[in-house]
């Protein structure tokens, strides 16, 4: 199962089978949009919109083809999804394959907001907001009330989150969806409780397979994050492969051809 990135991004299929990863003699590839994004329905709905509604959407899609275990692939928030599901349930993950990790941190890292400071500045005077919190729940309310400013909330946020993008990606129709999405989770902290950490909770994970590869040039999710999840899980079971140079994205050549390199031989391995 392939798992989608944003939150608020659809499954890029496309994008996806054209990196050449899969072996579809071997494989039976499903590709799923997460709630209000994509071709799910209805569009940009924040109702019933969770990490966990997705994280059991996940395991009713694996009841749905029968599937006793399953092997899970996704980058930047889709690894936080494969995290999440395999936290919750372990004997139904094979193996997974995580690019570019995200533990549900800030969605504007420091980062990114500190290497495009005009960027930033726009976004905070178009909110009227200082702090990435309150900047959330500012674009999160006007787009979904339909503000004045909701055209310029969607433009400028996008911008910055898409600023270390290619640019066939950076042009996606669906930045309404992401900016919504997005922002409503960030000023919603992830809809976790305040003490958690997932990190914490991995335990339930940390002997089934793995495969980490992430950018060190990263700055929509800093590598850090990849070195911190590999630490708590067994290093004997998960590989955590950096990959020099390479940025966020899989689209890009670096990061595309250390994911060529792995991938598929993890996925073949016994």
């Amino acid at each position: 199962m392939c798992v989608h990135g944003g939150p608020g991004g659809d499954s890029g299929s496309q994008r996806v089978l054209k990196l050449g990863l899969f072996d579809f003699e071997k494989h039976h590839i499903v590709f799923f949009d997460q709630r209000g994004c994509g071709k799910s329905v209805p569009f940009a709905e924040c109702e019933q919109n969770t990490p966990m509604h997705t994280v059991r959407d996940m395991e009713l899609l694996r009841k749905h083809f029968g599937w006793k275990r399953m092997m899970l692939f996704g980058g930047s928030y889709g690894t936080s999804l494969i995290v999440l599901y395999t936290i919750a349930y372990p004997h139904r993950v094979i193996k997974y394959v995580l690019r570019s990790v995200y533990l549900m941190g800030d969605v504007i890292s420091a980062a990114l907001q500190k290497a495009h400071p005009v960027l930033w500045r726009r976004l905070q005077r178009t909110t009227n907001q200082q702090t990435l919190k309150s900047i959330a729940r500012t674009v999160s309310h006007n787009i979904r009330t339909n503000h004045k400013t909701k055209k310029q909330c969607i433009r400028h946020w996008c911008a910055l989150e898409n600023s270390c993008l290619p640019a066939s990606l950076s042009r996606h129709p669906q930045h309404s969806c992401t900016a919504l999405l997005e922002s409503h989770y960030e000023a919603n902290r992830f809809f976790l409780p305040d003490t958690y950490d997932v990190l914490n909770e991995c335990e339930p994970m940390r002997r089934v397979r793995g495969l980490i590869v992430h950018g060190d040039a990263d700055l929509i999710c800093h590598v850090a994050q990849a070195k911190a999840l590999h630490k708590v899980l067994d290093a004997r079971c998960v590989r955590l492969v950096v990959v020099k140079g390479a940025g966020h994205s899989a689209q890009q050549k670096r990061m595309r051809d250390a994911l060529r390199r792995t991938v598929p031989v993890f996925l073949q391995t016994p």
